[in-house]
């Protein structure tokens, strides 16, 4: 998981400017997507970086609660 807050406007800038993941061990086109974890909230995440590594936080809970514990 990662962000690119500063991705040019474009088709794919509100999913690569939030927190998303590439998952890398399934099949394409899966490994390129950006699957955003905090979509619509990228004007109160940008504020710092307190505000976007929080967003990230967020985003790996996501990932621990929903997929890894369910394993």
């Amino acid at each position: 998981m990662h962000t690119d807050p500063q991705e040019p406007d474009g088709r794919l800038a509100i999913y690569k400017r939030n927190p998303h993941l590439h998952i890398k061990a399934a099949n394409d086109p899966i490994p390129k997507s950006h699957i955003a974890i905090t979509i619509g909230s990228m004007k109160n995440m940008i504020v710092s970086n307190q505000t976007i590594f929080h967003a990230m936080e967020q985003g790996v809970k996501l990932i621990r609660e929903e997929i890894l514990e369910r394993c």
